[in-house]
């Protein structure tokens, strides 16, 4: 009998050390093959209601289900980068309990995308990698009219810290719910901020640039942007978006790139798991994704 209540997110397997204070969270066998979750701003383990659906549908392809805990996850991301997040991946896929895996799925929710973007970029790894960029949305996009201007002077102060080597230190409580350096509001709110990989008003060139290294290194990805997505603002065009993307991450000799605009499904997908839990199997074997916008295997 299960000891979680009924309709509880949950799931069972192993907690193990993969760097010195980083843990994660283990669930199947851990052979030749990982997918490896990444959350979003604030995120730990099991970030998303889907963790657990495709943990179980992938395990069947062989793959181990991997949640690491970052140093940047939950209330931590405000005095963090992508370059460190990078570093614990590193840390974690070069650790000894991924002595045999031979491939990995890295799947990034929210933010969680733009670690994925940014590791197949700076990642070290030679395992062959595939990603995919659920829920995407721009930080600097994310925000209404009302809060761009409130953001404004935050900005302008943020740039005065870095400019006067205090990027490291932290902007007054006030300017964002979670503890956050000058440096890091910069890398999220700016334009071409370091965190600047989604958002809409890229141009194509723009965009191939960010995303070159898909090509360079061969990397699959998968782009799977929430039809209802809550935090994207109505201006965006999310078919068109996905393309740019899909495209962007194409370019060169990058193994298959699609993308997806999952019906209804809100920024974490709660309530269409099965779309995009069978999307990424499909994506994974080489299977038609329902829906599909791009895919260069068509």
């Amino acid at each position: 009998m299960s000891a979680f209540p009924a309709g509880a997110r949950a799931m069972q397997g192993s907690l193990f050390v993969y760097a010195p204070g980083r843990q994660a969270f283990v669930s199947g066998t851990l052979a030749t093959k990982a997918c490896v979750l990444l959350g979003g701003l604030g995120d730990g383990l099991l970030a998303c209601p889907y963790a657990p659906p495709l943990a179980e549908a992938l395990e069947t392809l062989g793959y181990a289900c991997m949640q690491p805990v970052l140093r940047s996850s939950y209330a931590q991301f405000g005095f963090g980068s992508l370059d460190r997040d990078v570093e614990d991946l590193d840390a974690l896929l070069g650790c000894e309990a991924f002595a045999s895996v031979e491939e990995i799925f890295l799947v990034g929710h929210s933010t969680g995308s733009q670690i994925c973007a940014h590791y197949a970029t700076q990642g070290k790894t030679t395992k062959k990698l595939r990603v995919c960029l659920q829920a995407g949305v721009s930080d600097r996009e994310t925000d209404s009219e009302k809060e761009v201007v409130r953001r404004s002077p935050i900005l302008t102060r943020a740039q005065w810290q870095v400019d006067n080597k205090k990027g490291a230190e932290f902007l007054p409580r006030e300017c964002h719910w979670a503890p956050m350096t000058a440096q890091r509001y910069l890398d999220l709110h700016d334009i071409n901020g370091a965190d600047d990989y989604f958002s809409s008003d890229f141009e194509a060139d723009e965009l191939a640039r960010r995303f070159a290294a898909f090509g360079r290194r061969g990397v699959g990805g998968f782009v799977a942007y929430s039809g209802k997505d809550e935090y994207a603002p109505p201006s965006v065009d999310k078919v068109k978006l996905v393309k740019k993307l899909c495209a962007a991450c194409a370019t060169g000799n990058a193994a298959r790139v699609a993308g997806l605009v999952v019906p209804g499904a809100p920024h974490n997908c709660g309530g269409a798991e099965e779309v995009f839990v069978a999307a990424c199997v499909a994506f994974l074997t080489d299977g038609v994704i329902a829906e599909s916008c791009f895919d260069t295997r068509k």
